[in-house]
């Protein structure tokens, strides 16, 4: 009797609703066009399951269920922690639509490879077996190779884990008016992995009002200063600030609007990344 590629089935259309939802909704020009609370489960099933069990199917499909449903986990995370290190490198990166192409395609021809064999055994007679043995020599080596790759992956994890923080630097410019004295208190913090060299410009609608031609900072350390108006500023104070190695780019920006030196402000900076 024919076997039904029922379980193929269900999963390719599971990958195919995977591109849809990931192209037409994550990947929509409205960012706050969230994906439906439905799509979690499916969502799951694509990362943890259905890639190690397509997989399966196109490698061993002589397993029983317990076999299937375990080795099908551990080559899924092994197939998520590949995916990962490639995605990393192209540049997409990590993002919702390359990780559903990548997954959903994979799917997609492992489920081809897998009916085309179960095709090819039927018309040479052969039987599958609807139980077969769990520890075998073919799906211990699956299994081992698969634990290979997620202990690579999570020993991977480990040794860059503190190079996962993203690097930046961060400006910040606070204005205040105190007893008629208008000034613009300033920083700079380096959370880059280097050394930075750094020029401080200030000018006030076009006109220079102060510069810091050479601010040199390890990785951590921060700088601060001031400017200080004999009246109050008419017109918007912009602090521009260049890395020496490309005076000509404006690494980071801050603008500050003349009625923001009547505000009441509290002198302590809150660190934003960019």
């Amino acid at each position: 009797m024919r076997r039904k590629n029922i379980d193929l089935v269900v999963i390719c259309l599971l990958a195919l609703l995977t591109f849809y939802l990931a192209l037409g909704k994550a990947g929509g020009p409205d960012p706050t066009n969230n994906l439906p609370l439905w799509f979690t489960p499916i969502g799951l099933l694509m990362v943890i399951l259905i890639p190690g069990y397509a997989l399966i199917a196109a490698l061993s499909p002589q397993t029983d269920w317990v076999a299937t449903l375990l080795l099908s986990l551990v080559l899924s995370l092994s197939i998520d922690i590949l995916s990962a290190l490639a995605l990393n490198l192209t540049p997409w990166g990590l993002r919702p639509i390359s990780w559903a192409i990548l997954l959903g395609t994979l799917t997609l021809i492992l489920s081809l490879s897998a009916a085309f064999r179960r095709r090819n055994n039927i018309e040479r007679g052969t039987v599958e077996k609807v139980l077969s043995p769990f520890l075998t020599w073919k799906n211990g080596l699956i299994f081992g190779c698969a634990a290979i790759v997620v202990a690579i992956g999570i020993g991977l994890v480990l040794q860059n884990e503190s190079k996962v923080r993203i690097a930046f630097t961060q400006l910040w410019a606070l204005p205040a008016a105190e007893n008629g004295k208008y000034v613009v208190n300033i920083g700079i913090n380096n959370l880059e992995r280097q050394t930075m060299n750094y020029d401080l410009y200030a000018d006030e609608d076009g006109v220079k009002v102060q510069e810091w031609p050479k601010i040199v900072l390890a990785p951590g350390q921060t700088w601060t200063g001031q400017i200080s108006f004999l009246e109050r500023p008419s017109s918007v104070v912009r602090l521009s600030l260049s890395l020496l190695d490309a005076p000509s780019k404006i690494y980071r920006m801050v603008q500050i609007d003349p009625a923001s030196f009547d505000l009441v402000i509290t002198p302590t900076p809150t660190a934003i990344a960019p």
